[in-house]
């Protein structure tokens, strides 16, 4: 008898609104996150397709870095892009690192994160579409996640607060909040959860909710996906 046939994630929606509509985001709770309510966000997430279940849906690795290393190119060519890689049973994470130590080109370092001290490697990428190469062959993480920082900040920066959320981590794993914290230091935050939905979220002061949707479309585009807008949660 033949298998369940997979079905590759091609399809996705995306809804916009701000940041405070995304319950699994956003945390009243926390300082650091309450000021940024209004962020402008977008998730984007696999359309469901008749006849299929979510849970025969394949992931295309391949597919996911092409769409956020296109996104992250287009929208600030020249700035600097944090990368996080989150493995919790640190079977990719370990690869990674690996790559990691036999070159010179990316700044890097590992972080225990999480209850189980799980691997958080952080990467400093200069130039976006060379430096995505290292993580495509180790992505998706065995379970976890990975984020990109469109920043200018310094690498030091980003350490000393995964660092101390990390700290944090130990009582309480608050990943995704963890991350959209720092977009107040950075201009963009790109999430890739570990479902292989996506979450963008902008510092108001870069770009609209309009800009971000164009970029979007394009970097969907040319990464051979189709992604219908959902209607928008601003207003």
């Amino acid at each position: 008898m033949g298998g369940t046939k997979r079905v590759v994630m091609t399809d996705y929606v995306v809804s916009s609104g701000p940041l405070h509509t995304f319950e699994h985001l956003y945390d009243a709770r926390l300082d650091r996150i309450k000021g940024l309510r209004d962020y402008p966000t977008l998730t984007i997430i696999a359309k469901s397709l008749a006849d299929h279940r979510f849970s025969e849906y394949r992931r295309d690795p391949v597919r996911e870095l092409a769409f956020a290393s296109t996104f992250m190119a287009s929208v600030a060519p020249k700035q600097t892009v944090l990368c996080g890689f989150h493995d919790v049973h640190a079977r990719k994470g370990i690869l990674l690192e690996a790559a990691l130590k036999d070159q010179s080109r990316i700044r890097w370092t590992t972080i225990p994160y999480g209850t189980a001290k799980d691997d958080l490697i952080l990467m400093h990428f200069k130039d976006v579409k060379p430096d995505f190469a290292i993580v495509h062959p180790h992505h998706p993480p065995a379970s976890g996640g990975v984020f990109f920082h469109l920043t200018r900040q310094v690498f030091d920066v980003a350490e000393i607060y995964w660092n101390r959320k990390a700290a944090g981590s130990m009582k309480e794993e608050r990943f995704h909040r963890d991350v959209v914290a720092f977009t107040p230091e950075s201009l963009l935050t790109f999430i890739i959860d570990r479902e292989g939905s996506f979450a963008v979220v902008s510092h108001p002061s870069f770009l609209d909710e309009a800009t971000l949707q164009g970029h979007l479309q394009e970097a969907a585009r040319r990464a051979l996906m189709r992604i219908t807008v959902a209607p928008s949660l601003f207003g």
